[in-house]
């Protein structure tokens, strides 16, 4: 693929990103707002149904992602997963199989 990534379509910019080892699960968009805005909006009377223009969509997804926090979080959670599963006899430096 191209090194050029700006002239990639969000789907070839996903696909390439995975390709070069970034977890790309995680990718959000104004879609993401919208489907929750929807399952939302089904447990209420059509009166009190939540609408939002773009930008309020993006304001949240901006709201949303504290990169400081998402990242402590993230890396917390690595660190539990290393410790939980590989803090073993097994995977220490000096074993031999």
């Amino acid at each position: 693929m191209s090194n050029n990534l700006s002239k990639l379509n969000t789907w070839e910019l996903i696909e390439e990103l995975k390709t070069r080892g970034y977890n790309t699960e995680l990718v959000f968009s104004i879609y993401d707002v919208e489907a929750r805005l929807e399952i939302i909006n089904m447990d209420r009377e059509e009166h009190e149904h939540i609408v939002l223009d773009k930008d309020d969509k993006f304001e949240i997804l901006r709201e949303s992602f504290n990169p400081e926090n998402l990242w402590r979080r993230i890396l917390e959670e690595i660190d539990d997963k290393i410790l939980d599963d590989y803090d073993d006899e097994s995977y220490f430096k000096g074993v031999e199989e």
